[in-house]
């Protein structure tokens, strides 16, 4: 009788340790198609952000008076603060974790493409961009390879 009770009580722990399993393991796959949609979110918008500004240069330089000049400095701020900021990104994204730098970049590239749209000179359609690529674009790659990786 004692033997019985031992081995039933083996085998609930059993059970309940598979079941603890397959809930991890559940969690696991959710957590990972966030993270999934997440990049993928995060790649449209980027995408988005720089094609959409090639496009929509052409009207603001008409409306601004903007020679091409003024124009290649506006999608070359980008690139500069881009270029600058990708090696402190990717050692704030070994610190911090690259799940927030990811949230942090997609939320910024929404923020700086509504205030490029409310832009009313060049030195701040520059300084958006400068911006747009030092603090938003910039940290994308290094966490979504890490993430990627996992």
């Amino acid at each position: 009788m004692v033997f019985f009770s031992i081995l039933s009580s083996i085998t609930k722990k059993l059970e309940n340790g598979e079941i603890m399993a397959i809930k991890q393991s559940e969690q696991l796959n959710r957590k990972n198609n966030l993270m999934i949609a997440t990049l993928f979110l995060g790649y449209i918008m980027i995408y988005i952000d720089k094609l959409g500004v090639g496009v929509a240069l052409v009207p603001i330089a008409k409306e601004f008076s903007l020679s091409t000049t003024q124009t290649g400095w506006i999608m070359s701020s980008f690139f500069v603060g881009y270029t600058l900021m990708q090696i402190p990104m990717g050692l704030l994204n070994n610190k911090i974790g690259s799940r927030k730098i990811l949230v942090f970049s997609i939320l910024f590239v929404a923020i700086f493409m509504l205030l490029f749209g409310l832009g009313k000179g060049l030195i701040y359609f520059m300084l958006i961009r400068f911006l747009t690529g030092a603090i938003a674009h910039s940290g994308y790659p290094a966490s979504s390879g890490k993430e990627i990786s996992l």
